[in-house]
């Protein structure tokens, strides 16, 4: 029941070995029901994924670890599979 999720910075420029935290919001569906049970995402109303993890890697908390130079895409999900991208920029 996410209509969408939010996010404060769809691009991010970091400097090798810097990190950057992830702000964002799911969105719901109807404002007065609740989100689904969260147990079978471990607990998290957001989860993350990295298009490449040689260049940018993302922990569980939305923590961004910038490795080496390059670009790539973090995407940020909801529980029920909604999307919003996020391109890193890596100096």
């Amino acid at each position: 029941n996410a209509k969408s999720v939010k996010v404060i910075k769809k691009n991010v420029s970091l400097m090798s070995g810097a990190k950057y935290k992830i702000k964002g919001k799911v969105k719901k569906l109807k404002k007065s029901k609740k989100l689904m049970n969260t147990a079978h995402t471990g607990g998290y109303k957001l989860r993350y994924r990295s298009s490449d993890p040689s260049i940018a890697t993302i922990s569980k908390k939305g923590v961004i670890s910038a490795k080496a130079k390059g670009r790539c895409k973090v995407y940020v999900f909801a529980h029920n599979g909604v999307r919003k991208t996020i391109q890193v920029t890596v100096k």
